[in-house]
């Protein structure tokens, strides 16, 4: 027989997790298993490194293990506590003890949350350099591209060293992100 797996985020409800599996199974999939995605990801890591975490004794039998899961993607940033046990016939079991954000938050956190963050911030700069508000939103529509390129490769070090966002945004930094000459525009 073959199982299906499928996976959604810890903060999904139970009503949004059968949605998900009632999907998978209309669309012809059989014997569909559900699991959060941070479970998953902890029993697939555990499977492959077992021995080794027994070994070092960071897992031991029939003793509860608390795992921290970071699971950053390109638009969220979810965490998950998982309380995971190992069985003595080697059986795993997850509970999720916490999530943040918490289920009921509005907000998202990650990756293009901070580029939101940063863009702001930009234009703000670029309007207190002189640009009028419609320029340095042509600005940023513009040279998004670019605007990605210099969060990952100067901003990211920057912060990565210690440094401040206002450190960031200094005239040679954001003319260095630019396809054009800043001067046109200021």
């Amino acid at each position: 027989d073959i199982q299906t797996y499928v996976s959604y985020p810890a903060q999904w409800s139970a009503e949004q997790q059968n949605i998900m599996l009632n999907a998978a199974k209309k669309a012809g999939f059989r014997n569909v298993v559900g699991k959060d995605e941070a479970s998953a990801a902890v029993v697939c890591i555990l499977r492959a490194k077992q021995k080794i975490l027994e070994e070092s004794g960071l897992l031991c039998r029939e003793k509860p293990l608390n795992v921290l899961v970071v699971d950053m993607g390109a638009g969220t940033t979810d965490l998950a506590f998982v309380e995971v046990v190992v069985q003595e016939n080697g059986d795993i079991s997850t509970a999720i003890r916490s999530v943040w954000p918490p289920r009921t938050s509005e907000h998202i956190y990650g990756g293009s949350m901070m580029d939101a963050v940063l863009l702001k911030l930009l234009k703000a700069w670029l309007t207190d350099s002189g640009a009028p508000p419609e320029t340095a939103e042509q600005i940023i529509e513009g040279q998004r591209s670019q605007i990605k390129a210099w969060k990952e490769f100067t901003v990211s070090p920057l912060l990565r060293d210690g440094n401040e966002i206002s450190d960031c945004m200094s005239v040679s930094n954001i003319a260095g992100m630019l396809s054009i000459p800043l001067a046109d525009f200021l």
